[in-house]
């Protein structure tokens, strides 16, 4: 099982494009719905790193704007 780690509580600073996260609870996206626990690349910083591009993969293979506290690093 791997461990993840909400970045509130990790205290880290804003992540980097390309780092890998998993949405911490449900992301309602536009076309569908991404459960928890869908891991997820970054590929933008938006906001000074309040909130993300993440591309999501299966089970909802999608590219959505994250805000930073719905994320936990992998």
């Amino acid at each position: 099982m791997t461990t993840i780690n909400p970045i509130a509580s990790s205290g880290q600073a804003a992540l980097d494009v390309q780092a890998t996260v998993k949405n911490v609870t449900p992301v309602i996206a536009g076309t569908q719905d991404i459960p928890p626990g869908t891991s997820g690349t970054v590929v933008a910083v938006l906001g000074a790193g309040s909130t993300y591009e993440i591309s999501f993969g299966p089970p909802a293979s999608t590219t959505e704007t994250v805000p930073q506290n719905l994320l936990a690093v992998v």
